[in-house]
């Protein structure tokens, strides 16, 4: 048997809001558990690169990246404005969606501190401190929900150290996901483990389902390339955000799903697989 973690982070309120309410519909439909990794501060900053939106079909978070979509056309005209101007704590903004991931069994985790976009650009300039701080924020605006201990973390634009492994330990996460590109589902363990995605847009770890319609690929064609990576490995974690695949892409989601049961694909949370291979 095969096995497949979809994993979603959500860093955006557009992502807390509609995405997420329609992944966790589909996913109750079908009797799935997802991955969610949650940004419970706010989308950008102020005095960052938020201009860096604007880019269309290159991520220029790297020199050379995957096609990709920008934050306009995946947002709409309307939550891209949001987004710039209101830019809300998504923590407050979706509480509703939050208690639903818990209440229904999915898997939680947490994804970054304060500020998603201020991570990207001030992350390697933070002391031990400064990021213990971070997590420490994120994990108390959980706990404002009454969630369980969380196991697992991916940092805003899969950017990490050793520093940040040292911090999660010592606030008893088991595991973070900050590889990517990698052929199969790999775990290293310096400190704690580091499960590595393996099916994303490459390079640059782009959203999967984003790498695959900004490269022009029809559903079915998404469909046949997903699984032929899938059959080749005994586990695989495909990556990708609930503000596009929860909105634009939901029904290619529910085709995956199908395939998936029809084909006899065990659909898993992260957390879930990383102990399966552990055994």
């Amino acid at each position: 048997m095969n096995y497949l973690a979809l994993r979603f982070d959500v860093d955006t309120h557009k992502c807390i809001t509609s995405g997420v309410d329609n992944l966790l519909d589909l996913a109750k439909k079908y009797d799935n558990k997802f991955t969610f990794y949650v940004n419970t501060g706010r989308s950008v900053h102020p005095y960052s690169t938020f201009t860096s939106m604007l880019h269309s079909k290159k991520d220029n978070h790297v020199s050379k990246s995957a096609p990709s979509l920008s934050a306009f056309n995946k947002l709409g005209a309307y939550d891209y404005l949001y987004a710039a101007i209101v830019n809300p704590v998504i923590a407050d903004y979706g509480k509703r969606q939050i208690q639903r991931i818990i209440d229904e069994g999915h898997e939680l985790g947490l994804h970054g501190g304060r500020n998603h976009e201020l991570w990207y650009q001030k992350y390697d300039e933070w002391s031990l401190e400064s990021i213990r701080s971070e997590v420490q924020w994120g994990l108390d605006k959980l706990s404002e929900f009454g969630a369980p201990s969380v196991s697992g973390f991916a940092s805003p634009h899969w950017k990490s150290n050793n520093k940040l492994a040292k911090v999660l330990k010592e606030f008893g996460f088991k595991y973070y996901s900050d590889l990517h590109g990698t052929k199969s589902v790999k775990i290293s363990n310096k400190v704690i483990d580091n499960v590595s995605v393996n099916i994303s847009g490459e390079p640059g770890g782009v959203g999967y389902f984003e790498y695959a319609s900004a490269s022009g690929m029809s559903d079915e064609q998404v469909i046949v390339d997903l699984f032929s990576r899938v059959g080749s490995t005994k586990y695989s974690i495909v990556y990708d955000h609930p503000y596009y695949s929860g909105v634009a892409k939901i029904a290619l989601i529910e085709k995956v799903l199908l395939f998936a049961k029809k084909n006899k694909v065990k659909i898993l949370t992260v957390d879930e697989l990383r102990r399966k291979i552990k055994r």
